[in-house]
């Protein structure tokens, strides 16, 4: 036990409980782990296939140095819902509507639950570790040339856990000479008040381009209210420009007074029409029109 550390199991699933309460008790069990490895240097975690700590949690760098998977996790075939798709594939091919045959199908949903719970490991190209396949299945049967081809030039096969064990050990004495001093790259894990100073210079970058962006958006929604504005304010020139203009003339209901000067409205154009002097005044048009 002192050589693992502490030991940290992933939470079984809980189907009744509200998913806000299941995710905060699988992220308490993640930060114990991680505290673990922070303060003491090393600790386990017992995680399951298909689980969050085997597909949906990144362990970079000191978080996962090694990742050991027991078994080959095949689905259960005495799930009635396992049965009827292995039996839908296989009728589809034997139709030739489908390449992929029930068994392919079967053996390609446990080969992914592997491939995932190997990538927790391996994070960033930097990033180094151990991945052990522990069952004889994989040789025995060729399972592990259908895992991802990225981990097919580094597989090595071990008959025996001595030897096995013996080639880890070589692996990570290796990689101690030239395993990089930079926290956080490649190698060791920044501790939280770096990551906190970070966090807080990256909060103020991304304010500051916000900030900007609502600068921005604030000068188009303001140049889009002036040019309606404007367009209005045109508008309504020309419209006032084209009112007849109030002249002096002779109301028609006024015949025996006289001649009179008096407010009478008159286009422009039927002006010329008109026997008489004009005014000089350029906002009206005077002129005398004798009686009959």
């Amino acid at each position: 036990r002192e050589a693992k550390g502490m030991i940290v199991v992933e939470p079984a699933p809980m189907c009744q409980s509200s998913s806000a309460y299941a995710a905060r008790v699988y992220e308490g069990a993640r930060n114990r782990y991680e505290q673990a490895v922070l303060q003491n240097g090393q600790a386990v975690l017992l995680a399951v296939y298909r689980g969050r700590m085997s597909e949906g949690v990144s362990f970079d760098d000191d978080f996962a140095r090694g990742v050991v998977c027991i078994g080959i996790p095949f689905p259960n075939l005495t799930e009635e819902r396992i049965a009827q798709k292995r039996a839908c594939n296989d009728f589809w091919q034997s139709r030739g509507l489908s390449s992929v045959s029930g068994n392919a199908w079967y053996e390609s949903k446990a080969l992914h639950a592997v491939a995932q719970a190997l990538g927790r490991c391996i994070r960033h190209p930097r990033d180094f570790g151990a991945l052990v396949l522990l069952d004889s299945r994989w040789s025995e049967l060729g399972k592990a040339a259908q895992l991802p081809q990225w981990l097919q030039p580094f597989m090595v096969d071990r008959g025996d856990a001595d030897s096995a064990a013996l080639l880890v050990q070589e692996h990570f004495r290796a990689l101690a000479h030239r395993r990089p001093t930079q926290p956080g790259v490649g190698g060791q894990i920044k501790r939280e008040p770096e990551l906190k100073d970070e966090k807080e210079e990256l909060k103020d970058e991304i304010k500051e381009e916000v900030k900007d962006e609502i600068k921005e958006e604030v000068k188009q929604e303001i140049k889009e209210e002036v040019k309606q504005e404007i367009k209005e304010e045109v508008t309504e020139d020309d419209a006032a420009a084209d009112v007849a203009q109030p002249v002096y003339g002779l109301q028609p209901d006024l015949r025996d007074a006289g001649p009179l000067a008096v407010s009478h409205s008159i286009p422009r154009s039927q002006l010329a029409a008109l026997d008489g002097k004009k005014s000089a005044r350029p906002d009206a048009q005077l002129f005398q029109v004798p009686l009959v």
